[in-house]
């Protein structure tokens, strides 16, 4: 039944929204902050309310393009009410800010409230989505409202799959059987029925009519039983999801497009989509309001270093970033002008356990150099490189060639990201830390990625950095 009414039911919520959008836009421009019968008297009288019905209609069309663009009303019964509900907030934010932008040019004067509608329109469009949720998973438990599968080929990632519908009524979700690949030997105990082999997948979708299709070969299938497969439910009009039985640690699989060809590209899965563009904002407005507000800093230290010597007053080196890309790496100058060409001849006294050069006493570092060092004021102009996207504020230290040259093959996984200013290095122990126990520290952090762990190492940063510490 519910099937059948599909469209009608996502028409009825797009409908929903789009009340919600005008409403959120109005009432909040509207009333202001309107907390008695009083106030909203003289609100009346002075609220221009014409003045609204361009940026409404402007944010009505919006909504409805981002919502196609975003599949906001596609079916989510398997995805978590979360990812949900951001995207639901990155097309409110977008709405918010892009009918302001328009109500400021095409009005003069934006009447749009932009904070009281960002934060009571996304509270509404949320309160919306868990209700309907909690509805249907209601629905879902007592057998209305479900999606039969049927599974093709059974490996341990269909097995895990079957397991989890199993324990998750609400998805609403009933598996019909599996249907083996040439040469593929089913366990007994294997739980779902067995409907036949490959050669047979054109009947059984006709006998059994699921309405999607699993495809989960397992490591002996052959291409073509899997093209096979997909063919058949091409020409069936049947969606199919491809369940691959291998995992990967780090990479994740991401729908796309090159060259005009539909392919899958295998990413590592921190640091893209959503969350690479939200670090990205993040690092370009910290570092933007930093260099401004750390210019009068600048141009003393540039001064005192240029007159110290007379050298030049950065330091320049070449680096390694994001996927083995060079860059050069801005630093306040704290060694002698020759220093890369002394370096050689103090090789032997590197202290630094692994490719890393580091020496305590360095005979190279001027006076002011030693200053600049232990508070490491010299990085600072690494903000101009997080600025135009060679590095980010938080991330592993960016390397040298010759450096990477000599890391272990598990450690290359560092370049997967942008270098940083700071990383987990820095604060727990910075030169004291082994070089092993160093890069381990860095696969931990881009393991276990966060916009909030990078808010917190920044803090920490400053509290180790303003004590002098491990310098």
């Amino acid at each position: 039944m519910f099937f059948r009414y599909r469209r009608i039911f996502q028409a009825g919520i797009g409908v929903l929204d789009l009340c919600v959008v005008a409403l959120m836009l109005i009432l909040p421009s509207a009333l202001g902050t309107v907390w008695s019968l009083a106030d909203l008297q003289d609100v009346r009288e002075d609220a221009d309310f014409w003045t609204l019905g361009g940026p409404v209609l402007f944010a009505l069309t919006l909504w409805f393009f981002l919502a196609a663009r975003l599949d906001l009303y596609k079916s989510r019964r398997t995805e978590s009410l979360v990812s949900e509900i951001v995207l639901l907030g990155e097309a409110w934010i977008l709405v918010v800010a892009l009918t302001h932008a328009f109500a400021s040019v095409a009005v003069g004067n934006s009447p749009i409230c932009v904070t009281q509608s960002l934060v009571y329109g996304f509270l509404t469009l949320s309160l919306i989505r868990v209700s309907i949720r909690l509805v249907l998973s209601q629905l879902r438990e007592r057998g209305r409202n479900t999606r039969s599968l049927l599974f093709v080929g059974w490996s341990p990632v269909a097995n895990r799959l079957y397991e989890s519908i199993k324990l998750r009524p609400a998805y609403g979700l009933r598996c019909r059987g599996v249907v083996k690949l040439a040469g593929e030997e089913v366990p007994d105990n294997q739980p779902l029925r067995d409907l036949g082999v490959i050669d047979d997948l054109e009947r059984v979708l006709a006998e059994w009519r699921p309405q999607r299709v699993v495809l989960s070969p397992p490591p002996e299938a052959t291409m073509s039983d899997i093209v096979r497969a997909f063919r058949v439910c091409d020409e069936a009009g049947l969606p199919c999801t491809y369940a691959a039985d291998f995992e990967l640690a780090n990479l994740r699989p991401v729908p796309s497009e090159f060259a005009g060809v539909p392919i899958v590209s295998f990413n590592p899965q921190q640091f893209v989509g959503t969350t690479a563009n939200g670090k990205r904002i993040f690092d370009l407005v910290t570092s933007g309001l930093a260099l401004l507000f750390l210019l009068p800093l600048f141009l003393t230290i540039a001064l005192i270093v240029k007159l110290q010597d007379g050298g030049p007053v950065f330091f320049r080196q070449r680096r390694v970033g994001r996927f083995g890309v060079e860059f050069w790496c801005l630093k306040f100058r704290t060694m002698v002008p020759n220093a890369e060409k002394l370096k050689a001849q103090l090789e032997s006294q590197n202290e630094e356990s692994g490719p890393a050069f580091k020496m305590k006493n360095d005979p190279r570092i001027t006076r002011m150099g030693r200053f600049l060092r232990k508070f490491s004021i010299d990085e600072l102009p690494q903000l101009w490189n997080v600025f135009i996207g060679d590095m980010s504020l938080v991330g592993p230290r960016p390397p040298t060639p010759d450096e990477v040259r000599q890391y272990k093959w598990t450690w290359r996984r560092r370049l997967s990201v942008r270098p940083g200013l700071t990383c987990i290095w820095q604060i727990w122990g910075r030169n004291r830390v082994e070089f092993d126990e160093w890069m381990e520290m860095d696969l931990l952090y881009i393991d276990n990625w966060s916009i909030w762990k990078d808010i917190k190492l920044i803090l920490r940063t400053v509290l180790v950095v303003a004590r002098g510490t491990g310098s």
